[in-house]
């Protein structure tokens, strides 16, 4: 069975090939909606920490004493403040985002933040003169570690009492307030929790608020998600090293059944006699089925098909589909159901 866009939603059922709707939010289910969406950031973390994932962890985890003091009587618990620092700057103080008047030191506060709102002393001109580090901390406040941890803690505290929401003011902290108060509203409602908001949000339902996040285009929708993965990988780090090693390899379970051929009628063009792993025909069939919903254009055309991985072409019929793919790819990444890349002129797309 597929669980079609827009229609009933049936329990998933991964072994016979039938997977979650990802144009369809279920309230029911938001533990699962965000232990999915923590699973499908986690590899991007893992390709991106700087020199590994394992010596990130180890230059956060010697702050630690130094996270839990800034973490007391805050808005978020210490584990949740030490993800932000594996995210932000993977335990590195010294750590910037180009120039000195943009995000900087361990948690990447930018310039006009420190100084306008959170109240940290930032003389830009003296920064950009020091010589040494030592000169560095004294001009810029972004660049001595407590006063950072101590800075994001007063930003989460703010936006938290604003939000009203833990979630939200975590999520606040790459995109702004000010924008996720904009997507709330073109939501409809500010009481709601993140994972709501995102999932809920589509080209298809509360279009507007989806494209707010989406036109944000930095990563900004996906950093609850991000922030929640770190705190996964510390966890591991402490506690699991075989399973982070596991989390690091990339290994995926096998998929059950035989291969089967792609069915007809779901807005694909695919070579003759092509078949997939059930799952993996299932997404394959729901990623044509709902882009052609989404952008009205048909159809995709996948190039080869093999065992879980098929590969899409990147000729598109119009800008619109090749949103609508966008959309298909990021969305069913956050949900953890696919891994895929950029292939010259094709899309590589593998079911976990």
């Amino acid at each position: 069975m597929l669980a079609g866009c827009g229609g009933s939603k049936p329990k998933p059922n991964p072994e016979a090939g039938t997977i979650a709707d990802p144009l369809a939010y279920d309230a029911t289910r938001q533990h699962e909606f965000e232990a999915r969406a923590t699973a499908g950031l986690t590899p991007v973390l893992v390709e991106k920490s700087p020199g590994g994932v394992m010596a990130t962890a180890r230059r956060v985890a010697r702050l630690r004493p130094m996270i839990e003091r800034a973490a007391a009587g805050g808005p978020v618990d210490a584990d949740t403040l030490e993800a932000l620092v594996f995210l932000e700057s993977a335990g590195r103080p010294y750590a910037q985002a180009g120039k000195l008047e943009g995000a900087a030191g361990l948690t990447q506060i930018l310039a006009q933040t420190a100084t306008g709102l959170l109240g940290m002393h930032v003389d830009l001109r003296k920064a950009r003169k020091a010589k040494t580090a030592r000169a560095l901390r004294r001009a810029d406040d972004r660049f001595v570690p407590a006063k950072a941890l101590a800075g994001t803690v007063r930003y989460l505290r703010f936006a938290k009492q604003t939000l009203k929401r833990t979630d939200l003011a975590i999520a606040s902290y790459h995109m702004g307030v000010g924008n996720l108060q904009r997507a709330l509203s073109l939501y409809g409602t500010a009481d709601v929790p993140y994972a709501q908001l995102y999932f809920d949000s589509t080209p298809l339902n509360h279009a507007s608020a989806w494209q707010l996040l989406y036109g944000l285009g930095d990563d900004s929708s996906t950093y609850l998600w991000r922030i929640l993965a770190a705190k996964r990988l510390m966890k591991l780090w402490r506690s699991d090293r075989p399973g982070l090693d596991a989390v690091i390899a990339g290994s995926s379970a096998p998929l059950a059944g035989a291969p089967r051929p792609l069915a007809r009628g779901h807005s694909l063009r695919f070579p003759s006699g092509a078949k997939l792993l059930p799952k993996a025909a299932t997404v394959a069939e729901t990623i044509g089925t709902d882009v052609q919903k989404i952008s009205g254009a048909a159809p995709l055309t996948i190039r080869a098909a093999s065992g879980r991985t098929f590969y899409v072409s990147r000729i598109y019929r119009s800008h619109r589909q090749a949103v609508a793919f966008q959309f298909m790819l990021d969305r069913l990444s956050a949900l953890s159901l696919i891994d895929w890349g950029r292939r010259f002129d094709l899309i590589g797309v593998t079911v976990r």
